[in-house]
């Protein structure tokens, strides 16, 4: 596959997704930075392809050493090609408790951890014209879920958060790309009790996003057949869809 970088940040690499993404990154000759806060986890990682892999523990809610890694890693590399943002935090949840800690740990993580990661690269790609910025975010995102207040309210506004931010760095050549994927096999998922349709490997996933990271489109969504079903939803008015979600999830509405 031919990119338009020769380096990557994926942060949130030690599992699932991301994980996925850097190993296949680094079989195409990227070269992969991983962060995580499990350094065992990412050394093993990077010990299966050394000359390719390295590995930056980072805990994305300091801000500081979110900082301080961006900045090592452009003058590591020369100028950082690409980041991707793959940390995410997510507790089943029964909508009938809120739990206010429980949405703290997900704002911090899912949210605020994406806008230190914009805050900390950035400058850097503005200044030089280029770059690559990809977020994760869900089909979770597209509209409320029964039992998903705290998960989808997160990557709700992390679509959001994506569309406005577009503006700002397509006018500097600075591409933005939000991630939307359907139910994909990670430790995250593994804690759901209900049938995941269409759910797909972290391999078959990382191919969506290689490709997608190959365009200039905003959104990389997979698997359509599943995700386009979810879009369609987004059209619907409420007095429709609050009752037929309700009754396909058995949920309340």
């Amino acid at each position: 596959m031919t990119y338009d970088f020769k380096s990557i940040w994926v942060i949130g690499a030690s599992s699932g997704i991301g994980k996925a993404v850097a190993e296949r990154l680094a079989k195409d000759g990227v070269e992969v930075a991983i962060s995580a806060r499990s350094e065992d986890k990412l050394n093993a990682i990077a010990a299966t392809n050394p000359d390719k892999i390295t590995a930056w523990p980072v805990d994305v809610s300091d801000e500081a050493l979110v900082k301080e890694t961006a900045q090592k890693l452009d003058e590591h590399f020369g100028g950082l090609g690409a980041v991707l943002y793959c940390a995410a935090a997510w507790d089943p949840t029964n909508d009938q408790q809120i739990n206010p800690a429980a949405f703290e740990k997900s704002l911090d993580i899912n949210i605020m951890g994406a806008v230190r990661m914009l805050a900390a690269v950035g400058p850097a790609m503005e200044q030089r014209g280029q770059g690559r910025i990809g977020i994760i975010s869900s089909v979770a995102g597209y509209r409320g879920l029964p039992n998903a207040a705290e998960y989808g309210t997160t990557k709700a506004a992390l679509i959001h958060l994506c569309e406005s931010l577009r503006f700002k760095y397509a006018d500097v050549g600075v591409t933005l790309q939000v991630i939307t994927p359907g139910f994909v096999e990670t430790p995250l998922t593994d804690k759901n009790e209900f049938p995941m349709p269409f759910i797909i490997s972290p391999e078959k996933a990382a191919d969506y996003i290689c490709k997608g990271m190959q365009t200039n489109n905003f959104e990389i969504t997979f698997p359509k057949r599943f995700t386009y079903q979810l879009k369609a939803l987004r059209m619907l008015p409420h007095k429709i869809y609050f009752p037929m979600v309700g009754k396909a999830t058995k949920g309340k509405a």
